[in-house]
């Protein structure tokens, strides 16, 4: 049975060396900068309906310049 701490591996160290990680996976995510027209159509379409369905992801991707991904 091994401990931690005697092993060269502090609680501290096991909780910055998981926090350094989370932050690698969080620097790595890009986020998206809409238009304001883009903004606005978006809009436009999640008061027609909040789940868009396939086709209408796709029309919307097209008409303002989106990857259909980004609209959800």
């Amino acid at each position: 049975n091994t401990d931690p701490v005697t092993e060269g591996n502090s609680l501290v160290d096991l909780f910055h060396q998981d926090s350094s990680s989370r932050r690698k996976s969080m620097d790595s995510r890009h986020r998206t900068i809409f238009k304001n027209s883009q903004l606005h159509e978006l809009e436009k379409a999640f008061k027609t309906s909040h789940y868009p369905d396939t086709h209408a992801r796709q029309e919307l991707s097209t008409r303002i310049s989106l990857p259909e991904d980004r609209i959800q």
